[in-house]
């Protein structure tokens, strides 16, 4: 593959939110939407966003996940991911909220201070509820990527002269995951800086975020993130031709040189095979990738995945369920907004789910269950609502993987 030959043009400025020719919730006006988007905004933050115990050197917060009083299975309180989702969801808030670059200065200095232990720039994929170094793990490449990208936003927005230099913060980040993150013989997203040869080809489809990786390439200039982002929508066309053809589904995990489904228990469980609930957040990852660059390829490949939950859930999105099966087979009977989301969302690619992202927003702005499926429908509901933030420095869409040499 030749990089050389993508025809890019530079502009001094775009805009800060998608403009892409996406279909929105059309039976709202945009001061309606950004009015119930704020809201969701205003209790995500009451919810979730939580002050430092005071070990942290500086304080600051973090993403509560597992409610008062309680830990996940490890003892910690968050993970990367979490921290992730609230630096993306405050730099967001920038236009509405005053409090919002200081909740992301909060969130800064906790994954600040609590690094991973394989590199010196990616953080631990877990805060521990001491907030103790001693607790200090690897890392996940999903809650790096986005701490990355909400860096270059915060340049983008509040500057870098600053308390935080965000700006250099972002290129050490960005740089470690080149080197930490990215398998460079086959250019696949590894599952953290703790890979090896034995991890090699396992990589996790929702850490497979097109528009971050566009956003590292126009900042660092390296050609090795096109390369990347062109292999994951490569593996994902074959993987539907191959393994998914009736659903167009992805599943938690991938594996083998031939891209194959994990096998149960891989890493996580019996489902990692499966569109379960690693796998849900693909189609977020994917229409805000296509959202800034109307790329076909894309566009099938999101189609594929949004005509099987149209037509399954009977053009209603309260019928879609917890987890499928790749032929289409239902996993959890029940509704689950961290499922649901971003089917709504990644439908806004054609305006003939029209009737079904209107219905899908008005449900998903008044669901409100727990930490990962309302921090899913915050993120979607951004998206939506046309106020996703996308990185402003060149014509994003004379980089659609079409004109990219294959």
């Amino acid at each position: 593959m030749r990089f050389n030959r993508v025809f890019f043009v530079l502009l001094t400025f775009i805009s800060l939110s998608i403009q892409a020719k996406v279909y929105p919730p059309s039976h709202l006006t945009k001061t309606k939407k950004q009015e119930q988007l704020k809201s969701y905004y205003q209790y995500w933050i009451r919810q979730y966003l939580k002050p430092s115990n005071g070990t942290t050197p500086g304080g600051g917060y973090y993403v509560e996940m597992f409610g008062p009083n309680n830990v996940g299975s490890e003892g910690h309180v968050t993970t990367s991911e979490a921290m992730g989702y609230g630096m993306l969801i405050t730099v967001m808030a920038y236009s509405f909220d005053p409090q919002a670059q200081k909740y992301f200065d909060g969130l800064f200095n906790m994954f600040d201070k609590h690094r991973s232990t394989q590199s010196r720039y990616l953080m631990s994929w877990v805060i521990h509820r001491t907030e103790k170094s001693q607790h200090r793990s690897a890392s996940a490449t999903d809650g790096d990527f986005d701490i990355a990208y909400s860096l270059l936003l915060a340049d983008q927005v509040w500057g870098s002269s600053g308390k935080v230099n965000y700006r250099r913060q972002a290129e050490l980040l960005i740089n470690d995951l080149l080197r930490k993150n990215i398998n460079r013989t086959n250019s696949k997203i590894m599952l953290g800086d703790w890979w090896n040869s034995s991890w090699s080809e396992i990589s996790r489809p929702s850490d497979w975020m097109g528009g971050h990786l566009r956003a590292f390439y126009h900042f660092t200039k390296k050609t090795e993130f096109l390369k990347v982002r062109n292999k994951l929508y490569s593996i994902s066309q074959s993987f539907q031709k191959n393994h998914s053809p009736i659903t167009g589904l992805l599943p938690d995990f991938i594996s083998g040189r031939t891209n194959k489904p994990a096998s149960p228990h891989t890493l996580e469980g019996p489902y990692d095979g499966d569109y379960y609930y690693n796998a849900a957040r693909v189609p977020m990852r994917f229409i805000i990738d296509y959202a800034e660059t109307e790329d076909p390829v894309i566009k099938a490949i999101l189609e594929n995945m949004v005509q099987f939950f149209y037509q399954t859930s009977k053009q209603n999105a309260q019928n879609l369920k917890g987890g499928y099966r790749l032929n289409g087979a239902v996993i959890g009977n029940y509704f689950d907004a961290a499922f649901a989301a971003p089917i709504i969302a990644a439908a806004t690619v054609d305006s003939k789910y029209q009737n079904f992202v209107n219905r899908g927003w008005d449900l998903i702005r008044s669901k409100k269950t727990n930490y990962y499926s309302d921090s899913i429908s915050l993120l979607c509901l951004y998206s939506m609502s046309e106020q996703w933030l996308s990185y402003k420095t060149t014509a994003t869409r004379n980089l659609s993987t079409s004109k990219l040499t294959h």
